[in-house]
């Protein structure tokens, strides 16, 4: 994320006593787009933080008179929420790392060079966080709001089922099938078009970079030629458009075209959003017969009840499988899919590799750098690895100092040369205020080969990635079999296997 974007959302307090260096971070910071308080009196410390409620305190503990844990309780009984960066001298920081878990964000070295810069990221990095964990918040919110507009959509499939007993009306168990089983939010509009054939409906795509509408879906089939018409709004018509949409108001441009091409004499909006951001429209005709008008208004409901619900479930889905630090693929991604392509690799008879990856001397590294620091080289380190992977290699960070690259199709010696480039980029990654060398150890295992099963798979890699790091790092480990070892299967030469898909297919004609 650009963090510029909403930096201006986020709110400063500089606490120091150096006149030169507390004036001079407030004008970097806001430069940067924050909004930014200083001070220099340490009585007025607290007092401005209970009433400028400050997103990030970035105290200067040089030369305070009340001991630090005072001020950091009286900061956390304001609130826990505020972030706490302390500019220190070197010979503080193993001591103040003991401030974790009362907010501490970051420790910096006040005496070194460039100390605004590394104050200015260090606190785009906190403010990330806080934005991702705000936005967090916000979408399983919105999981809340929908499980109780689920009640709603209960009552509508009941009230369906009811129109459906006194009417020749279509399947609403049908429909509720064909809505559960689409794959995208384009598949649920049309479940809706395959069954109001009877009815006179329209579907609207909203195009928001050139404030157009595309006809995407229609009803009846009569009216499909007319699929893949549009209009552009005038930028007098894009003011205010969601809110006049739901008051049923059609921009001009847009009630030209379905008035020229459809004759709809009394044409009804419903709005379909998606983050408050407008996705498009249906426009039906008013139905005179009130039972069929009732009728499809509760299938309209249903339908946008589903959309609202598969945007809101592929975020989450998307949540659960996501490292909130390196936005690479977790744990939880990991244990299913080493899973699912060891089963495809049984299958097809070809080989799946696995790379076990640890930084060397982790430990040491966030002593001498800080949590801060070392969290930023961990998601240097996963955008390399993840940026230098093939298309179906799948990146993941399965634990706080180990990534595990799963390679399909990939069998021991392929993936020892992409361990050895992987280890080569990593060591070049140098942390350039401390002059530290960064290196990896990476072990490598595969299965037919190597391995007989899942566990087998992942046991193997990381033993050998464990002697790696025993011998002192920085190099790449392939796990030997032992001698009595039996593979399950050769894998199958490339037209081996094309010739056994190709005759799968015609076995199945």
């Amino acid at each position: 994320m650009n963090i510029r974007e909403v930096s201006s959302q986020f709110s400063l307090l500089i606490f120091s006593k150096n006149i030169n260096l507390g004036p001079s971070l407030k004008v970097t910071l806001g430069r940067a787009g924050y909004e930014v308080f200083f001070i220099e009196n340490e009585s007025n410390l607290v007092p401005h933080i209970k009433e400028s409620q400050p997103h990030i305190v970035i105290l200067d503990i040089t030369d305070l008179s009340k001991p630090l844990s005072d001020i950091v309780e009286e900061i956390n009984n304001l609130s826990t929420e505020i972030k706490i960066i302390f500019l220190s001298k070197d010979e503080h920081f193993q001591i103040l790392r003991e401030y974790d878990q009362y907010g501490l964000h970051d420790v910096i070295n006040s005496t070194q060079n460039q100390i605004d810069s590394k104050v200015l990221w260090s606190v785009d990095k906190c403010c990330e966080n806080l934005y991702l964990n705000y936005k967090n918040e916000q979408l399983f919110q919105e999981l809340k709001t929908f499980q109780e507009k689920s009640s709603l959509m209960e009552g509508e499939v009941v009230r369906l089922k009811k129109d459906q007993e006194s009417s020749s009306q279509i399947s609403v168990a049908d429909f509720i099938f064909d809505l559960n089983a689409a794959r995208n939010k384009d598949e649920i509009v049309n479940s809706l078009f395959e069954k109001i054939q009877e009815f006179s409906c329209l579907f609207f795509k909203y195009i928001p970079s050139m404030n157009s509408f595309i006809l995407t879906s229609v009803a009846p089939i009569s009216q499909l030629k007319n699929q893949g018409v549009g209009c552009s709004l005038a930028s007098e018509e894009t003011r205010d458009l969601i809110k006049n949409l739901e008051l049923n108001f059609i921009p001009p441009s847009l009630g030209n075209l379905i008035s020229k091409l459809f004759n709809y004499q009394n044409p009804i909006v419903t709005v379909i959003k998606e983050n408050e951001e407008l996705e498009g429209v249906f426009i039906y005709n008013s139905i005179a017969d009130l039972h069929r008008h009732n009728y499809f208004k509760s299938l309209l409901s249903v339908t946008k009840l589903y959309y609202s619900y598969f945007s809101l479930a592929k975020k989450i889905d998307h949540l659960e499988v996501q490292d909130a630090m390196t936005e690479i693929y977790n744990r939880k991604f990991f244990d299913k899919k080493i899973v699912e392509e060891f089963e495809r690799s049984r299958r097809l008879k070809q080989p799946l590799s696995l790379i076990k990856i640890s930084i060397d001397d982790y430990e040491d590294i966030e002593k001498s750098l800080g949590i801060t620091s070392r969290d930023q080289l961990i998601k240097s380190i996963a955008t390399t690895i993840n940026k230098t992977g093939r298309t179906n290699d799948f990146t993941c960070r399965t634990n706080e100092n180990e990534f595990s690259v799963i390679l399909p199709h990939c069998d021991k010696k392929g993936a020892t040369l992409r361990a050895e480039r992987l280890r080569r980029l990593v060591e070049t990654q140098t942390m350039a205020e401390s002059g530290l060398k960064i290196t990896a150890s990476l072990g490598v295992s595969e299965f037919p080969s190597l391995s007989g099963s899942v566990s087998h798979l992942v046991e193997t890699a990381e033993k050998a990635r464990n002697f790696i790091l025993s011998k002192g790092g920085n190099r790449i480990c392939l796990y030997k079999a032992p001698s009595d070892f039996k593979p399950e299967f050769q894998p199958l030469e490339m037209n081996q296997l094309i010739n056994n898909v190709e005759a799968g297919k015609h076995s199945n004609n």
